[in-house]
Parts: structure tokens; C-alpha cells; sequence
């Protein structure tokens, strides 16, 4: 594994906001280190917190979507 690589790759899918691939990518280069049993529980909660994120900004975008569906219809509506 070159470390150096595999950090820029972390920290690409990081800036390109794949949260979840860049926390599966640390966990694969911690497995053999001593650290990773204290840093395991870590990663977790973050995939966790990253997971609550994701479903709130579906939920929201869904939101607006519905927003908009019903802007439109009155808009319809009113024209008619």
C-alpha cells in the first residue's frame, strides 16, 4: 500500500463529498495499525453521522421538489 497515494485518494473522495468510500478507505489503511482499535469507533460514528446527513439532504430535497410540484400546479391552476 503507498500511504502517500492512498491519503490523496482519501482526501479526493473527502472534497468530492463521498464521505462514505473515504471512511472504508481509512478503515482498509488502519486495519494493521496499532491505533485502529481506538480510531475504529471513530469511523464509525462518523459513517453514522454521515449517513443522518445524506437522509436529512434526501429529505429535504425531496421537500423542495414537492415545493416546487406544488408551485407549478397552482400556477396551472391560476392560468386556467
Amino acid at each position: 500500500m503507498n500511504f502517500p497515494v492512498e491519503m490523496r485518494h482519501i482526501h479526493q473522495l473527502i472534497k468530492d463529498k463521498r464521505l462514505d468510500e473515504a471512511i472504508i478507505a481509512l478503515r482498509q489503511i488502519l486495519k494493521d495499525s496499532p491505533a485502529a482499535k481506538e480510531l475504529y469507533p471513530l469511523l464509525s460514528r462518523l459513517y453514522e453521522v454521515s449517513n443522518e446527513n445524506k437522509i436529512l439532504l434526501d429529505s429535504q430535497q425531496f421537500n423542495n421538489k414537492l415545493l416546487q410540484i406544488k408551485g407549478l400546479s397552482q400556477n396551472l391552476w391560476v392560468k386556467k
